[in-house]
């Protein structure tokens, strides 16, 4: 038998195992706010014995995560005074590719030493959905030949994760599927083609928050309905520097859905303006192509 396949039943072994002790309340989708923005990191701690990493956020009231090693299977609980709750989505916490304080550094580095390189730096541009990557590409370790080629759609299978309807581990069988498949499960459109499409875009910085604007565009949300080519995004540069999304309206042109400045503001109206003008441009150039279709099949 292949040697990596019983390190995976081993693993696989383990983490069945941890899951049916009684100490844990385990709750599948534990839902939250918290669960919904990027967190920063207050405390952290690393537990040498046992591999783990104890991490504070900040919120109200303070949340404590346990996170096991990548060997261990690298399952998350929240601490509570009732117990630890088994988490299958994961906190918006960013460990790879970020410098963080000083006074815990050293801790997550030490948490992160199990990992292997490649997975590192496979998931290091990725801020959003980070933590679920990493759980993901740890169960299903041939999670890497997707991420080598189409880390996006790997993104999209732990966007999915971190929903309603697919547990961590449905998301790791997941990836053994052919990619179509994959982007059929997550999207509801899967196809060769867009495969293709997603493969073609570059893994500089897929987040679902602008670093510079914060406005909510890369959620998988967003970029599933992009897919089905039902709404798209623009970065406006000119008059001011906007987040623009667009719709397709019911006569077939497309219209504004939303226009925000930082931090979900208001643009200036010359902005809007501005973009009103270059999509009512689009737009005619939309009748016009359809006019000269319909003629060029007119009996």
């Amino acid at each position: 038998m292949d040697p990596s396949l019983l390190q995976k039943q081993a693993l696989m072994a383990k983490v069945e195992t941890f899951l049916k002790q009684s100490k844990y309340l385990h709750i599948y989708n534990f839902s939250g706010q918290h669960m919904d923005c990027s967190q920063s990191i207050q405390q952290a701690l690393f537990l040498d014995l046992q591999g783990q990493l104890l991490l504070q956020v900040q919120s109200i009231p303070a949340l404590w995560y346990r996170l096991n090693s990548y060997v261990d299977g690298m399952q998350i609980f929240e601490e509570t005074p009732e117990g630890l709750f088994f988490l299958n989505d994961s906190p918006n916490i960013r460990l790879a590719g970020v410098v963080h304080q000083s006074s815990f550094h050293h801790a997550i580095h030490a948490f992160l030493q199990n990992v292997p390189d490649a997975t590192l730096r496979a998931v290091i541009p990725f801020a959003w959905r980070q933590l679920s990557m990493l759980r993901l590409l740890c169960l299903e370790p041939s999670g890497m030949e997707i991420m080598q080629s189409c880390p996006l759609l790997v993104w999209l299978v732990a966007d999915q994760v971190n929903g309603l309807d697919c547990s961590l581990y449905q998301g790791a069988a997941l990836l053994r599927q052919k990619r179509e498949k994959i982007l059929d499960a997550v999207v509801g459109n899967g196809s060769k083609a867009r495969v293709k499409l997603l493969a073609k875009l570059q893994p500089v910085k897929y987040e679902a928050k602008e670093e510079v604007m914060n406005n909510c565009v890369g959620s998988g949300i967003y970029i599933r309905e992009v897919l089905r080519g039902v709404s798209y995004i623009y970065r406006v540069h000119k008059p001011e520097r906007c987040t623009l999304e667009i719709r397709k309206s019911r006569n077939g042109t497309w219209q504004i859905a939303q226009l925000k400045t930082r931090s979900n503001g208001s643009p200036e109206p010359a902005t809007r303006r501005y973009v009103e003008s270059w999509l009512e441009e689009g737009n005619k150039g939309l009748k016009m192509d359809a006019r000269l279709h319909h003629s060029d099949f007119k009996l």
